[in-house]
């Protein structure tokens, strides 16, 4: 399972302005809002939030991945965001973040879940990767560019 066999180019927003992480979710959740897997917005803002409050989701080298799961989801989806600057999100090595995935699931996606989460953390477990990301000019390049590193 390849992580983009789940993103979409309308799920992908890039060169964008953000000052916090609570802005950078926002606008996450403003990308599945067009996801016809979001069974109710509010319930999904909320399990975002919750999550994110609980721990962070900056998982070091410049990504981080906000995630939910639950009733309000009726399968998996993926959304991104590079980032204009990068942004401090409390993440786990201290370094301010670039690229964001967020993933949605429903309860019993699991395992997929689990999988992508792996993946992404894969693919950019070297800082380097990060800059052949941050200059791209469409959503197809972005979904090309994680193709080359599958």
């Amino acid at each position: 399972m390849n992580l983009t066999d789940f993103l979409r180019p309308e799920m992908i927003k890039l060169d964008v302005r953000a000052n916090d992480k609570w802005e950078i979710i926002e606008k996450i959740i403003q990308l599945f809002s067009k996801s016809p897997s979001v069974v109710d917005l509010e319930d999904l803002r909320a399990s975002m939030i919750d999550r994110e409050k609980t721990m962070t989701t900056g998982i070091g080298h410049g990504i981080a991945i906000p995630h939910a799961s639950g009733k309000c989801i009726h399968c998996i989806d993926i959304a991104s965001i590079i980032l204009h600057n990068p942004v401090d999100f409390e993440s786990f090595d201290l370094e301010p973040v670039s690229i964001v995935f967020g993933i949605i699931s429903p309860e019993d996606g699991e395992k997929k879940y689990m999988t992508l989460l792996s993946n992404i953390a894969q693919i950019f477990s070297h800082n380097a990767r990060i800059e052949d990301f941050i200059d791209l000019k469409t959503p197809e390049d972005f979904i090309n560019e994680l193709r080359s590193h599958e």
